[in-house]
């Protein structure tokens, strides 16, 4: 809701607006949504007049994997962020604050390895079982007709 963009904004001292159609010189922009599902989850996107800037994109949703935003974004050049992604970005740096700055190598060198570690837990727990139940589903559905 807009209060809560006008806290966001205030803490690193920028604006927050209902419509930004009109916004010149976006660098990023960043999509959150606490409605999983909502429709108006499901269909946003940016205005042309912003998009065509050619800012980040960072959708921090985990699901769906692929959204109308990446699509939107793919289609004008911007560069992607997702959900997944910051999750491993975020885990990388808190694993180097864990470790502290003499191990920050060692850190740097095994994010790669925590990269596809993470992707393959996010595969197997959600999108796996997510694709054997619209299987499922999908089954039972013919079996009742």
């Amino acid at each position: 809701n807009h209060k809560q963009a006008e806290q966001v904004a205030k803490h690193f001292n920028c604006e927050a607006r209902e419509k930004i159609d009109d916004l010149r010189n976006v660098n990023v922009v960043i999509a959150s949504f606490r409605k999983f599902g909502s429709e108006q989850m499901e269909n946003f996107t940016i205005p042309q007049p912003v998009i065509q800037q050619g800012p980040l994109v960072i959708d921090s949703r985990y699901f769906p994997l692929h959204t109308r935003l990446e699509d939107q974004a793919a289609v004008y050049g911007c560069n992607t962020l997702r959900g997944l992604d910051l999750l491993i970005l975020q885990s990388i740096e808190q694993l180097k604050l864990w470790v502290g700055v003499k191990h920050w190598a060692m850190v740097e060198s095994a994010a790669p390895v925590i990269d596809r570690a993470v992707r393959h837990l996010f595969y197997e727990k959600f999108v796996k079982n997510s694709a054997k139940e619209e299987s499922s589903d999908y089954s039972n559905k013919q079996l009742l007709k």
